[in-house]
């Protein structure tokens, strides 16, 4: 299908403010405790940083929940501005660590500027140098998905799941030792059953019900086979086509509500010019790969 010129600015603006691109490492992150729409914040935010480095942001507190989805969940702003806090209580007691090559290893503060005004009602945030790297002119080892189709996800392990089946898109498997998965999904409990009907059995059905064009072919197996002692899971999927992906996201991003990540200030002249998202260069083709 062709579209006007127009549309297809329409498109690209839409694209680019709903990708969220991170390091490989970020998948590390567990967001143990997170409810799910911290994480829907949360991820909002890395969306909103990409390429940003360590520049002070603002966001407004109607944007933020307008590309999360979450206008009908708060009674008002104050109530908002205490689950934004939430979050960044929880990413200061996650003892967030990130390795360099395996050559060097940092315990970072994600956060090095974190401002709530409940009077003026935005969020202003600035990215610890560390861990602004894993957002900002990514070239190799990157993991990139649709905000939207996130957002979309309701259950706390689907959300993992989905990111992590991301980074491996164009191999159709992916497979963890159980521990290591466990430590992915913010899991604690060993037995193989509740791992089973806790995590994985309503990850992959929900995955399946709400992805049908990328995992509708879903399926998940322990390993060994042949043990009764599994200590590996293996995730197998059909592999993108990436044409048919993307003209699939062309048509679910022209048709899906405007969510532009924008910190868009015009009210006063002294406050800073929407900075939108910045230009990245994996999207020169038109059509993001996800």
């Amino acid at each position: 299908m062709s579209y006007s010129k127009e549309k297809q600015i329409e498109y690209m603006e839409k694209v680019q403010n709903n990708v969220v691109k991170q390091d490989n490492s970020v998948n590390l992150f567990s967001m143990k405790n997170f409810t799910q729409n911290e994480m829907n914040i949360m991820t909002a935010i890395y969306c909103y940083v990409k390429n940003q480095g360590t520049n002070k942001i603002k966001i407004r507190f109607k944007e933020l929940k307008k590309i999360t989805n979450d206008h009908h969940k708060y009674q008002n702003d104050e109530d908002y501005a205490n689950a934004i806090s939430q979050v960044n209580n929880k990413i200061i007691n996650a003892n967030v660590v990130i390795s360099f090559n395996g050559n060097r290893t940092a315990w970072v503060n994600v956060f090095s500027y974190f401002v709530l005004d409940t009077k003026e009602k935005y969020l202003e945030i600035g990215l610890n140098e560390d861990f602004a790297a894993l957002f900002t002119d990514l070239q190799g080892q990157f993991t990139q998905y649709l905000l939207m189709e996130y957002v979309n996800l309701k259950g706390k392990y689907a959300k993992r799941l989905f990111v992590n089946l991301k980074q491996f898109k164009t191999m159709g498997w992916w497979q963890i030792d159980l521990d290591s998965f466990k430590e992915r999904m913010g899991y604690d409990y060993t037995s193989l059953k509740r791992i089973t009907e806790k995590i994985v059995k309503p990850a992959v059905e929900e995955l399946k019900k709400k992805l049908p064009d990328d995992y509708d072919e879903l399926e998940y197996y322990y390993l060994p086979i042949n043990s009764l002692k599994k200590n590996k899971i293996r995730f197998e999927w059909k592999k993108e086509d990436i044409n048919k992906t993307k003209n699939r996201l062309k048509e679910d991003i022209i048709n899906y509500p405007s969510t532009e990540v924008k910190s868009s200030f015009d009210k006063d002249e002294d406050e800073p010019k929407s900075i939108g998202i910045a230009y990245d260069s994996s999207m020169d083709d038109g059509l993001p790969f996800f």
